[in-house]
């Protein structure tokens, strides 16, 4: 996951409380204050600042400050407001925390400062300091230096019509048409959106496996749960990169196959859920 992925990720999150109308992203000059024709921010108001970037060998770590404000018009209000708005920051912290969609962790020694300003308005609020830890350890191989080449990016849009018996996607052909890869990226981004009521689902997931023809032998490469609950048109976002290691010669074959789903019955699965974004597969010959 990406800096930018992170910070798209705590807008959703601000966009979806119900208690938030606007959000922001910058330095504190930045936040909106009324102007002249009376245009200002939609309270309560929530802002995203960024502090920094450490990373060791196996992880990097963002550092933010998010604002949350409302109006405060008189001293009988700030208070209110102040134990309003940490309540607000509490529930974003936990989304972040407990989110299954993407390996980014929220890390629980996040502290916070209430406040009371005046901008162009009259405001109170409160202050969460807080960190998010993505897994991303060093490696020369991923350094870009004209060693990965890309043959395709392939654009899905699509509906499912697969269970685990029929693989939704054929993403990648490892060895085959590429000189002499050992290694193999694959970088997929999609949004997951179902169609229908899922809740009685037995299982929400979206597997990767390689799969050998020649041996029929299946591996799987990665699982990931899907939380798609009812009601129809919950969406969920799916983010993942894997590097894998290839011996090829010209007697393997190996596919890199996605199935999304339920596996109980193709019936279930069949135009149930609308899949789209990109999958973009590279190699290197190390």
């Amino acid at each position: 996951m990406t800096y930018k992925g992170i910070v798209d990720k705590i807008e959703d999150v601000v966009n979806s409380h119900a208690m938030l109308y606007d959000f922001g992203y910058g330095q504190l000059s930045d936040i909106k204050v009324l102007d002249e024709d009376g245009d200002g921010a939609n309270y309560p108001y929530a802002f995203l600042v960024p502090a920094g970037v450490s990373r060791n060998n196996q992880s990097q770590v963002f550092t933010f400050s998010l604002i949350i404000m409302e109006m405060a018009l008189t001293p009988a209000d700030v208070l209110t407001v102040q134990s309003d708005c940490i309540q607000y920051l509490n529930d974003i912290i936990s989304v972040l925390r407990y989110d299954t969609t993407s390996n980014a962790d929220a890390l629980l020694n996040s502290s916070i400062q209430v406040f009371r300003e005046r901008f162009q308005d009259d405001v109170a609020g409160a202050t969460a300091s807080f960190q998010i830890a993505i897994p991303d350890p060093i490696s020369a191989c991923d350094a870009p230096v004209g060693q990965w080449t890309t043959p395709n990016e392939l654009s899905i849009s699509e509906l499912s019509n697969s269970t685990f018996s029929d693989a939704l996607l054929t993403i990648g052909q490892p060895c085959q048409g590429y000189t002499n890869p050992n290694q193999y990226r694959f970088t997929m981004d999609l949004s997951i959106e179902s169609l229908v009521d899922t809740a009685a689902w037995e299982w929400r997931t979206i597997n990767i496996v390689r799969y050998t023809p020649s041996t029929g032998e299946y591996e799987q490469l990665e699982s990931r749960a899907l939380t798609l609950l009812d009601p129809a048109g919950s969406i969920e976002s799916f983010n993942w990169q894997q590097d894998f290691d290839f011996s090829c010669d010209d007697s393997e074959t190996s596919w890199i196959q996605v199935y999304v789903g339920d596996s109980r019955d193709q019936a279930v699965i069949a135009n149930a859920l609308n899949i789209q974004g990109t999958i973009k597969t590279q190699y290197k010959a190390t």
